[in-house]
């Protein structure tokens, strides 16, 4: 069963329109402490992103994303680098670990509605096996999210998100997320992938060896919004776990 984590975190500037002119800062816990926190520069890209004791920073080069450098408490975890396609999609992220050696590929493709259609990961890291994701969608939402793992030289399913339902309002955390962390797939990261505020869905866990069904569980989700019909509080129910989170914002 996946870990509700942020840290192995789906991404445009976040500037809001020019009425309110606000963007997302960060969401915190019951406790106050930050479970993702955003620094933005004067020009309203990221250049921070906090989770926990994780840290990323991130460079650009034109304005565009180039490199992300993932830390821990102060120690260098991780360095990413991003190439583009011909219309600047992400064509491939290559992750580097702390000594530079370069651990796992991630390749893009996309569907006609230059959304993405399937990420291929190459993993050059022994004992960690190369994995794919394919994506099926409900508009600009999520419909279906199913993660394989290659087993014998064959990619077997692992695990699959269903997307069942979504509320009418903006998300204000996809477009970060699907800037910044488009290589990066788990239960949180997906659940703040689409579009729109997503209050219902399910992952399913399968057996690589026989493909037996191993666990399945609901993820539910309300929310309670200000004046702008952002998100300011969010009660999510994670098999049976129930969390409380709420939103912060900024003025750029």
């Amino acid at each position: 069963m996946a870990v509700m984590v942020v840290s192995g975190l789906f991404f445009t500037s976040c500037k809001k329109d020019k009425t309110t002119n606000e963007a997302f800062s960060s969401i915190t816990d019951s406790t106050g402490a930050d479970v993702l926190g955003i620094t933005y520069d004067n020009d309203g890209k990221v250049i921070k992103a906090t989770a926990g004791t994780v840290t990323y920073d991130f460079y650009y080069n034109n304005n565009k994303l180039i490199k992300r450098v993932q830390s821990e408490s102060g120690s260098l975890v991780a360095t990413d680098s991003f190439f583009y396609d011909g219309v600047d999609r992400y064509s491939r992220i290559d992750n580097y670990n702390d000594n530079g050696v370069k651990a796992k590929s991630t390749v893009f493709s996309y569907n006609l509605n230059n959304s993405i259609d399937a990420v291929n990961v190459n993993s050059s890291t022994v004992g960690t096996p190369d994995a794919m994701f394919e994506f099926t969608y409900a508009g600009s939402n999520f419909n279906t999210v199913k993660e394989y793992e290659k087993t014998l030289g064959t990619f077997s399913i692992k695990r699959q998100f269903e997307f069942l339902a979504f509320d009418a309002k903006t998300n204000p955390i996809s477009p970060l997320i699907n800037k910044y962390f488009s290589d990066q797939y788990n239960l949180i990261t997906l659940f703040w992938g689409s579009n729109n505020n997503c209050t219902s869905m399910r992952q399913t866990d399968y057996s690589v060896i026989n493909g037996d069904v191993t666990g399945s569980f609901p993820v539910t989700a309300t929310y309670t919004y200000n004046g702008s019909n952002m998100p300011t509080e969010v009660v999510t129910t994670t098999n049976g776990n129930t969390n409380r989170n709420f939103y912060h914002y900024t003025t750029l």
